[in-house]
């Protein structure tokens, strides 16, 4: 049987979570997201700040990054064996956002990200109509949709093509996935 490693990335509050849990409770293998038990950590170790992104109230934003770096790539190499898992982000991501933040990633990120590829990956485009901002989630919606532009760059430029989600209910989003699987 061959294993495929299925992404989903997108913009902050797109749903990606959502459709995550749902196709987890209909048996698919998952990885969820790791930034908001580390942004949680981050948050509670400061003062209440207004920030824009968790990144921005980083002491050490290499330290922060690398952790979420390699929490995604442990993720990327567990082996199951059903047909496919699904990633809720991407140690891509990490340096979309870094990148996005002015920050320099270290020189190795980009080559992990070239090396070490998902067979698949679905995007979630911004969605205003369901973005929430929280006490984790900082950024507004006009930060979304800039971070939107970097991510898909970062992606495109390392030659993959985004299947992006349309929006709809969170059913009608996972049949889309599920879906485009059987092809």
């Amino acid at each position: 049987m061959s294993h495929k490693r299925i992404l989903i990335s997108g913009a902050p509050g797109s749903g990606k979570s959502t459709v995550i849990s749902a196709l987890e409770a209909r048996g698919h293998r998952v990885y969820h997201e790791v930034i908001r038990e580390l942004t949680q950590e981050l948050l509670q170790s400061k003062q209440k700040e207004n920030y824009r992104n968790p990144l921005e109230a980083l002491d050490d934003y290499v330290d922060f990054n690398e952790r979420l770096f390699f929490a995604r790539l442990q993720d990327f190499f567990h082996s199951t064996p059903t047909p496919h898992s699904f990633y809720d982000r991407s140690f891509v991501d990490v340096v979309a956002y870094m990148d996005f933040f002015n920050q320099t990633p270290p020189k190795y990120f980009k080559a992990y990200c070239e090396q070490f590829r998902y067979d698949l990956l679905f995007y979630f485009d911004p969605w205003e109509e369901i973005y929430k901002k929280d006490s984790e989630r900082l950024e507004t919606f006009k930060d979304v949709l800039n971070l939107n532009t970097t991510l898909k760059e970062h992606y495109t430029c390392l030659g993959y093509t985004p299947v992006t989600v349309p929006v709809g209910t969170v059913e009608e989003r996972v049949a889309f996935i599920e879906k485009h699987l059987m092809r």
